[in-house]
């Protein structure tokens, strides 16, 4: 049951079916249609009376329905649906207070979630919104403690932001799809700090890490959130230590003379980059259409529904070499490692359009190495 109050109007019954989560309805009457600014609506439910409850009402009573106002909006409608300013409450005690259009939020606006030990409305978001997504600006307040500040698309932190730690850490960069990616600084509440650049959450590629209690910094590669190699060194002395207690510096494998070490920083760049690519890459980027209809095709002559439409390690490393390639062990073991797979990898028909692309990426680092390897022969 609906109940529509349009202002000075009194009491309009809305009829019609319920077509939304919002207990919208359908085919409004004339009379209930709702257009222009300020008008209400709260959506009730019958309240379920058990046998006792019944026994205690009169007996005029014992058929009446008792219904209870379940959730509410106020603001602003367009053509029956919330457009404009306006502020919805939902069953759960959840709110939203900002800007509407066409009956999603859109625009600046905050929402609310009620505490459940205390009863208070917390505030979760305030920023940007765009068909109903936290999409542009804005602060969002996660159930931990931690807080983010800044852009959003589709409802993930997507551009750049900082990212506040409740252990009082702290993150200052760039972001994709949710993670950290691109280049950002993670400054620890120790006063170290990490800056360089980022995949998928980890530290991945070129990168500072200061140690302020040391005074030293490390420079170099790094895979994984891993340091992979580079050299170590004091800190400019116009940057001041931290006092916090010290924390162990990474144990690196590397103690190699410059000359060697900056061919292996070469090497590690060349075999990696492609693998920052990765989350960025379409498919549709790689090929035609008609090639992906043609390794569809052939993907599928392995890839079963039994199978989840996955197929094997070794069934991937057929059908590189049915595309013409002649993948090395080296290169499907790295691929399992860029696809970040485990015990008995599977590949999806992505992955395997992904993987002749990395393979295709592998091949000049290796024929480099190769060429080197001879003439230090």
């Amino acid at each position: 049951m609906q109940i529509d109050t349009a202002g000075l109007d009194g009491i309009d019954l809305v009829d019609g079916a319920v077509n939304d989560e919002h207990g919208v309805a359908e085919t409004p009457s004339p009379l209930g249609t709702k257009s222009g600014p300020r008008k209400s609506m709260f959506w009730v439910s019958e309240r379920k009376l058990d046998l006792e409850q019944r026994i205690m009402m009169r007996k005029g009573q014992r058929n009446e329905k008792i219904w209870d106002t379940t959730g509410s909006y106020i603001g602003d409608w367009k053509d029956n649906q919330r457009n404009g300013f306006g502020v919805q409450i939902w069953p759960n005690g959840c709110k939203y207070e900002g800007e509407w259009l066409a009956g999603r939020r859109h625009g600046k606006g905050t929402y609310f979630v009620r505490n459940k030990a205390s009863g208070a409305l917390d505030k979760v978001y305030s920023g940007q919104w765009q068909d109903d997504l936290k999409d542009g600006v804005g602060i969002y307040n996660y159930n931990n403690g931690n807080r983010y500040e800044g852009q959003w698309k589709q409802g993930q932190r997507h551009g750049t932001g900082s990212q506040f730690y409740v252990n009082g850490d702290v993150y200052i960069g760039e972001w994709l799809h949710g993670k950290m990616n691109g280049w950002g600084r993670y400054i620890q509440a120790n006063g170290n700090e990490y800056a360089g650049e980022w995949l998928n959450g980890l530290k991945e590629g070129a990168g500072h890490f200061f140690y302020r209690d040391r005074d030293m910094v490390y420079e170099g590669e790094w895979v994984k959130g891993i340091p992979q190699c580079g050299v170590f060194g004091p800190i400019d002395k116009d940057v001041q230590s931290s006092t916090a207690r010290p924390i162990p510096v990474p144990k690196l494998d590397v103690l190699e003379p410059d000359r060697i070490v900056e061919a292996r920083l070469q090497d590690i760049q060349a075999t990696r980059a492609s693998v920052r690519a990765l989350p960025l890459i379409n498919v549709e980027d790689l090929f035609n259409k008609n090639e992906l209809a043609d390794l569809q095709r052939l993907f599928d002559s392995v890839a079963t529904a039994e199978s989840g439409h996955q197929v094997s390690l070794p069934a991937l490393t057929e059908l590189l070499l049915d595309v013409g390639l002649n993948p090395a062990d080296d290169d499907m073991s790295r691929i399992v490692f860029d696809f970040d797979k485990g015990p008995d990898p599977t590949f999806s028909f992505q992955e395997f359009v992904k993987s002749i692309y990395l393979v295709k990426q592998y091949a000049p680092a290796s024929e480099s190495v190769a060429d080197e390897d001879a003439e230090e022969e």
